[in-house]
This record gives structure tokens, sequence and C-alpha cells, in this order.
């Protein structure tokens, strides 16, 4: 379980609640494949991350390293795949963000690891606000490639 919390399903669930609302309107505009394929990237997503904190926590260093290479493997792989779909969504600069938001939870489970709750809490706080600037500029994305045409 990560960090022994007993709410981590809950937490997994809502995450997968999250990526399912945030990828819906991708049906409607791109088809249900290409949905599904981002869905899926942000699934592995969560599910490397998830397994790397798991891997940290446990001391299981080479796995670490493994899951940390797919993590990013996997973030790369996303950002291309949105800047193939729509061209508002720059790839160096989905990679960028994908990039500070791994970092940031990285930090914020190493400060909950040494107890460090208030640091945890503001990169969490950081982590949140890029998270919704992110879903901010896929809808504006969404907006000027199909209903400001």
């Amino acid at each position: 379980m990560l960090f022994e919390l007993p709410d981590q399903e809950v937490i997994l669930h809502q995450l997968e609640a999250d990526n399912r609302e945030l990828t819906n309107p991708f049906r409607h505009f791109y088809g249900i494949q290409k949905a599904k394929k981002i869905h899926l990237l942000l699934s592995d997503h969560l599910r490397l991350a998830v397994s790397l904190l798991q891997a940290r926590q446990k001391l299981r260093v080479t796995d670490a390293s493994r899951l940390r290479g797919q993590w990013a493997k996997n973030a790369q792989e996303l950002a291309h795949s949105l800047a193939l779909l729509n061209p508002l969504w720059e790839e160096e600069e989905w990679r960028q963000r994908l990039f500070a938001q791994m970092k940031t939870w990285e930090q914020a489970f190493e400060e909950k690891s040494e107890g460090n709750w208030h640091r945890e809490a503001a990169l969490f706080d950081e982590w949140e606000a890029r998270a919704l600037t992110m879903a901010d500029s896929l809808a504006s994305g969404l907006i000027h490639q199909f209903i400001m045409v």
C-alpha cells in the first residue's frame, strides 16, 4: 500500500475517475480510438507513478530506476500523442509540463516520507495548480481547433 495509507484505493479510484472526465471530451473531437489511447496513456502514467513510489518506499532501487524510466517514456509518448492530435499542443511544451509534474510528485512523496507535512502540502498545491493549468490548455486547444475555426 502506498505509504500504508488506508485510503489508497479511494485515491486511485478518484484519479481514474478524473482521468475519464478529462479524456471523455476527446471522444467527441478525435474519435473513440484516439481518446482511448490518451486515456490509457494517462492511466499508465498514474499506475507507474504509484508503482515507482511503492518501490522507493520499499527501497527497491533497481525496480524504482526501471519504473522511473518507464514513467518518463510514458510521459514522452503522452506528449507526442497530444501533439499529433492538436497543432496547438506542442510536444516539447507538454513534455516539460509532464516532467515538471513528475518531479513535483516525487518531491512531495519524499517530503511525506521524511515527515515534512507542510512542505508536502505546498508541493501538492503546486502540483494541483499545474494540473488545472494543463487541463485549461487542453480545453483551450479543443476550443481553438474545433469551435473557433
